[in-house]
């Protein structure tokens, strides 16, 4: 009977400790951000559900701030994805790698935009309002300006059409792969 009693016990111990780990295991989980969940997978294969339903499948190669860049494999173009434009994430791990502690921050989404306009890179980018093709002129706190090409012109000084597109409704932005 004793022995009976004992194996009960040792049984509702177990199931305790089963129960609690898994709440502080859930609980530890609730604190960790996508951003450090993306930085874990970097190398790893994935796909990316846009607002609006596009799908942007490819590498990732890289995790800013505020956004993620996607190794496009057949063309070998890179492609710029903003956080607020992902909806959900296909084949991401449950691996972690939090932010390089210390002065040095990872770059905001503004950083990249200029590195491209700097190097005149013909740029494509896809919003919900349409997809525009040219290269960045300026990028500012919010908003970048583009001068459009018509398919298959390079730009000549001052003879295209000007837009600005807030960052906010940027959706992808894609390149010829820089590394």
């Amino acid at each position: 009977m004793f022995e009976d009693l004992e194996s009960r016990m040792d049984h509702l111990e177990s199931e305790e400790r089963r129960a609690v780990t898994e709440e502080l295991t859930r609980a530890e989980l609730s604190q960790i951000p996508v951003m450090d969940r993306l930085r874990g997978a970097v190398g790893a294969h994935l796909g990316l559900r846009l607002r609006g339903g596009a799908l942007v499948e490819g590498e990732l190669a890289e995790v800013g701030a505020d956004w993620v860049r996607m190794r496009i494999a057949p063309d070998s173009r890179s492609a710029w994805v903003p956080l607020g434009a992902l909806v959900m994430i296909e084949s991401l791990a449950a691996r972690v790698r939090e932010a390089a502690p210390g002065p040095l921050r990872p770059s905001g989404l503004g950083h990249e935009l200029r590195s491209l306009a700097r190097d005149r890179v013909v740029v494509q980018v896809a919003t919900e309002a349409g997809e525009f093709r040219g290269h960045i002129a300026a990028v500012g706190q919010d908003a970048m300006d583009l001068r459009l090409l018509a398919t298959g012109d390079r730009l000549a000084e001052g003879s295209a059409r000007r837009v600005t597109i807030l960052l906010s409704a940027v959706l992808v932005l894609s390149a010829e792969r820089r590394d």
